[in-house]
């Protein structure tokens, strides 16, 4: 997975910026990874929640939260998207997709966590601050943003990446405000689709 991160909330008509970052979830196991947040570790934060979520889960100062795909030609600009959902095909460079959390109150610096399981292993072609686990199916990252209303995280799809269920957690000042689930659909060499006509419903276990 590429990492494309938003900084604040997104404009709904675009993408947010495409930095270099990664993805990739599934059924959430430790990381291993030492301690994070006051001593406790990254499989102890993934333990206390994730059995197979919904679409969304909401936490109390979160106004709302949603998701949306897109899909950029060759050349970058963009074909389809964004589309509220929570399915994207399987597309190399191509398709994006983003998670936004909608926080009450005013604009304010805030950390904002994100860690991620995808379905096997991939390849992340991310930044040093993108934490990686020792199966390469699962990242951490961190980092200090004003809110400006909200938040969200852009993820794009690579070669590697598997088909199967791409799951996220978001804390924010080491709270757990949202998790999410996205689906990546492999399709058939050339078929082409539109984003509306995808869903994660009845594909996978747990949708």
């Amino acid at each position: 997975m590429a990492r494309s991160a938003g900084r604040g909330m997104p404009q709904q008509a675009r993408c947010p910026r495409r930095d270099t970052e990664r993805v990739a979830p599934s059924p959430f196991r430790p990381f291993g990874a030492p301690s994070p947040f006051g001593g406790r570790s990254i499989a102890a934060l993934l333990a206390v929640t994730l059995a197979l979520i919904p679409v969304v889960v909401r936490a109390q100062g979160v106004a709302d939260t949603y998701t949306y795909v897109t899909v950029r030609d060759h050349k970058g600009g963009v074909v389809q998207g964004p589309v509220r959902g929570d399915a994207f095909p399987l597309w190399p460079v191509r398709s994006c997709y983003t998670w936004v959390v909608v926080l009450d109150g005013p604009g304010r610096s805030v950390e904002v966590t994100e860690l991620q399981r995808t379905p096997g292993p991939t390849r992340f072609d991310v930044t040093a601050d993108v934490k990686v686990n020792a199966t390469s199916d699962g990242t951490m990252w961190r980092r200090r943003v004003r809110t400006d209303g909200g938040i969200s995280g852009t993820w794009c799809v690579n070669d590697a990446d598997p088909p199967g269920e791409y799951l996220y957690r978001v804390l924010v000042d080491g709270r757990p405000v949202a998790d999410f689930r996205f689906c990546g659909i492999k399709l058939e060499r050339g078929e082409e689709v539109r984003l509306e006509a995808l869903s994660c419903k009845g594909r996978f276990l747990g949708s």
